[in-house]
């Protein structure tokens, strides 16, 4: 266990490469390109010096120039960063690899990568598509190349001195032997989901004794409902040390010896997220007593990526495979807000409406027009509820139903909120409440009144 008291500072050093990676990383899987843009400034203005980048995010050219407006600013050098990205599965072919490693260093602007990883050992059909569907909506792998062949392409890169070091990422430790046993240059890195639901401590073990760095991505749960922020032991550590849940799972990461990728959104998320201390040694073995085991994404299982919504791929499908998709990244989305409302993180809460959504509430004949009016209710509010919890969510298509209870001054409200979604945002929101309220007036600048 680490026990640096400033868990902020640490670097690990890259022993089958060069430099050493700093534990806490920003991770750049976020939708929209202008949230990516002043998410990744903030991150860079919080303290975070590394980034995770990915040729399917679709975002390398925003994380770029928020990069380069960083750099310019003054006070920060390139070397001060560290910057990943990752190869795709439609290249892993070997001749596709250098062509598509060139291709991310000129969206991300730079003239070096320090980690260049193979986003998963899964190989699909070579070419453009990067989600190639045949007409059962099945993925089209490529049986014709071998993770190893394409590792050695990699290889290849650090010959001619392109980056700085090479890894692999949503890999088993089953996969992740042969290849380390036949690399001629050995991976460094080794990027996989972990937290306490998910600790993989043998694969950590493995790459501990091979010296291998262990990256650990959704070390929060990804704001998977229920999940370990909201673990009662992690929720009891974090009041006893004065920190917040995330601050708790976060130093738990950097104190087993792992790095780490969170992706806060605004301003105050970052700087919450990278300011971590290290945990008291009986705090940091009541985590690892936790028995509760769960993977929230199956990447690892399929190469088919589990967070990157589903509006980035260009699906090739049957209807009905087109509406299972759709409703996984609805429900996904729905598990963010409401994990978004009970913590109070305004920003991501109000992700999912579209931007002229509406949103009724027929007990006090309030009508609220578009996210923005929205937001700034919920900024605004006198009191932040407590006691939230999701009593279930039902839905198919494009409508969803979700109960939940919250206490509010004092007050137990049961409610039921019905959402409309379309092109997997919210368009239309009607909020109904066990014990109906009469709308006080500090309200009336963001409403309108209905019948």
């Amino acid at each position: 266990m680490i026990e640096s008291s400033d868990l902020r500072m640490t670097r690990i050093p890259l022993n089958h490469g060069a430099g050493h990676m700093p534990a806490l990383g920003f991770g750049t899987l976020i939708p929209d390109a202008a949230v990516t843009i002043t998410a990744t400034r903030d991150a860079l203005e919080a303290g975070f010096r590394h980034f995770d980048c990915a040729e399917r995010y679709g975002n390398e050219r925003e994380v770029g120039r928020a990069l380069q407006a960083g750099l310019a600013a003054g006070g920060i050098t390139r070397e001060d960063i560290f910057v990943t990205t990752k190869l795709w599965n439609s290249n892993h072919r070997p001749e596709r690899v250098e062509p598509a490693f060139e291709a991310s260093l000129d969206r991300l602007g730079l003239k070096y990568l320090d980690l260049y990883l193979i986003h998963t050992p899964f190989a699909f059909q070579p070419g453009d598509e990067q989600d190639p569907r045949d007409q059962n909506g099945n993925v089209i792998y490529d049986h014709d190349v071998t993770l190893l062949d394409t590792w050695r392409a990699m290889e290849s890169l650090m010959d001619h001195g392109k980056c700085g070091a090479i890894g692999l990422s949503d890999i088993s430790l089953n996969e992740l032997k042969p290849i380390y046993e036949s690399a001629r240059i050995k991976p460094a890195v080794v990027q996989v989901e972990a937290h306490p639901y998910l600790p993989e401590t043998e694969l950590l073990e493995f790459c501990k004794e091979k010296d291998v760095v262990f990256l650990a991505f959704a070390p929060l749960g990804h704001g998977i409902r229920p999940g370990p922020l909201e673990d009662p032991v992690i929720s009891a550590i974090a009041a006893r040390v004065g920190k917040t849940p995330a601050q708790v799972l976060l130093a738990w990461a950097v104190q087993r010896g792992t790095a780490l990728l969170t992706t806060p959104r605004t301003a105050a998320r970052a700087r919450e997220n990278f300011d971590i201390a290290a945990l008291p040694e009986d705090a940091f073995d009541e985590i690892n007593r936790i028995q509760t085991r769960q993977r929230l994404n199956e990447v690892v299982k399929t190469g088919i990526p589990g967070f990157i919504p589903q509006a980035r791929m260009k699906m090739k499908a049957k209807p009905q495979l087109e509406q299972s998709m759709q409703e996984e990244q609805i429900r996904t989305a729905l598990d963010t807000h409401w994990h978004a409302s009970a913590v109070g993180d305004a920003d991501l809460e109000h992700d999912i409406y579209d931007d002229d959504a509406i949103c009724d509430y027929p007990q006090s004949g309030e009508r609220i027009l578009g996210r923005r009016n929205l937001q700034a209710l919920r900024s605004h509010h006198p009191g932040k509820p407590s006691g939230f919890k999701i009593r279930r969510i039902l839905g198919n298509g494009n409508l969803w139903i979700t109960e939940y209870i919250i206490t509010y001054q004092g007050r137990l409200a049961y409610t039921v909120s019905i959402m409309e979604f379309r092109n997997g945002k919210v368009v239309h929101e009607t909020q109904y409440f066990g014990d109906p309220f009469e709308a006080p007036a500090w309200r009336r600048q963001w409403v309108q009144q209905i019948a």
